[in-house]
């Protein structure tokens, strides 16, 4: 099984994202955990 995930956030340090990665290495063996970051280069400066 493949997931993608997308957290909301364009914090580095926010609470949804430490969540998304938790959940990536809780994920059994047979899901693959993919983490969207496409947002990175929209953030404001």
């Amino acid at each position: 099984m493949r997931l993608l995930a997308i957290c909301g956030s364009l914090q580095q340090r926010s609470s949804n994202l430490t969540l998304l990665h938790r959940a990536a290495a809780l994920a059994p063996a047979d899901v693959e955990f993919v983490l969207y970051d496409g947002f990175a280069p929209c953030s404001p400066s």
